[in-house]
């Protein structure tokens, strides 16, 4: 089973069309951010989208349930999403953190402890240069 929360819900129409027929074991959870308020509490470091609250698509992990073997990170508010993540992971699940060497994710993820980290370096078709993407466990 495969379950993909996504906060564009563009993107998962076009990740659905591109599954066609084979989606029966995939499941999409398109939640878009709702406007910030003073009392938001999961919002994103990225530019254009500080304004936004995305605690209901971190969140659906919650609805969706677990244990997880594996957890994919990569969209918005992703340090939130990583630690609601935790709390679903299968005693020897792995979480995939994408981009985790930009400063806003690894300042916060390689402060935690009771992780162990192996960073994959290399290079991804949507940028020109190359990235890191860190496998996490819990030791």
């Amino acid at each position: 089973q495969v379950d993909s929360v996504e906060h564009d819900t563009g993107w998962a129409q076009s990740v659905k069309e591109m599954l066609g027929d084979t989606v029966g074991n995939v499941k999409l959870h398109a939640v878009p951010p709702t406007a910030a308020t003073p009392d938001t509490t999961v919002r994103s470091g990225r530019v254009g989208h500080t304004d936004l609250d995305f605690a209901n698509y971190v969140s659906t992990i919650d609805e969706v349930g677990g244990p997880f073997d594996l957890v994919v990170v990569d969209g918005r508010a992703r340090v939130d999403a990583f630690r609601r993540a935790l709390d679903h992971l299968a005693d020897d699940g792995v979480v995939v953190f994408d981009n985790i060497k930009r400063k806003r994710y690894w300042d916060v993820l390689s402060a935690m402890p009771g992780l162990r980290i192996e960073l994959l370096k290399g290079g991804t078709p949507t940028l020109p240069y190359p990235t890191t993407t860190g496998l996490i466990w819990r030791d």
